[in-house]
């Protein structure tokens, strides 16, 4: 058995799970092996493999029924292992539980808060972000940088502090959802999501900056986890 610790061998196993389905071209509705031959597959114990499924579901990738066992609920981009190979996939997946509390607030607050000079800055990577957009060019550092205006634009110093504490793993995600959508297997949707957040903070709309955070965060959470990559439709 791996002597890796417990949580990173379940990240590892989890996106060991993710390449199987991909590789074994596994649809919406196929049943997984049990726990006893994903264990036997992978070398690892029952209870890791139980935590990683555990994990998946709870991410909506499968749905568990007791007593029948575990089925793929939604399917994972193809290239989406390239990206997030190892045990790198399971934290960029599960770090939007801590965005999507985090990063609402914190747009509503900057939309109170922000001064001139960070709604400028904001201006100036949203326009980097569509230039991007527009070219396929790489745009992870652009709307890294949009996102830590929006918590400096809190001014609340607690904000950017705990964004920069979880700033690495947000950027994995970032750049893997950011590649796959510009790669053709997720409809370009983030230019006008970032669009609708920048509108309601230079409004001083807290309730619609909210609202546009919330909605990006949902989406770019779905164009790492499903096949189709988010949803079309747009603000």
């Amino acid at each position: 058995m791996n002597d890796v610790p417990g949580s990173r061998l379940a990240d590892r196993i989890y996106g060991q799970i993710i390449a199987m389905i991909i590789d074994q071209a596994l649809v919406e509705g196929d049943k997984l092996p049990g726990e006893e031959a994903l264990a036997r597959r992978f070398g690892v114990s029952r209870p890791v493999v139980r935590e990683s499924l555990s994990r998946l579901n709870s991410d909506g990738l499968i749905a568990t029924r007791p007593g029948s066992g575990s089925y793929l609920r939604t399917r994972p981009a193809e290239r989406l292992v390239q990206y997030l190979p190892g045990e790198a996939l399971a934290p960029a997946i599960g770090i939007f539980e801590v965005r999507s509390v985090l990063e609402p607030a914190a747009a509503a607050l900057a939309a109170q808060r922000r001064t001139p000079e960070q709604l400028a800055a904001l201006d100036g990577h949203f326009e980097e972000i569509r230039i991007a957009a527009l070219t396929k060019a790489p745009a992870h550092e652009s709307d890294h940088a949009f996102h830590c205006v929006i918590m400096e634009a809190t001014n609340n110093d607690f904000f950017p502090q705990t964004y920069a504490a979880i700033a690495e793993v947000i950027v994995q995600g970032m750049s893997a959802g950011l590649a796959l959508s510009r790669s053709g297997e997720a409809p370009v949707t983030d230019v006008e999501e970032h669009a609708a957040i920048l509108r309601a903070i230079r409004a001083r709309d807290e309730k619609a900056a909210e609202l546009a955070m919330r909605w990006h965060l949902w989406q770019s959470r779905q164009r790492l986890i499903s096949r189709s990559g988010a949803a079309s439709n747009r603000h």
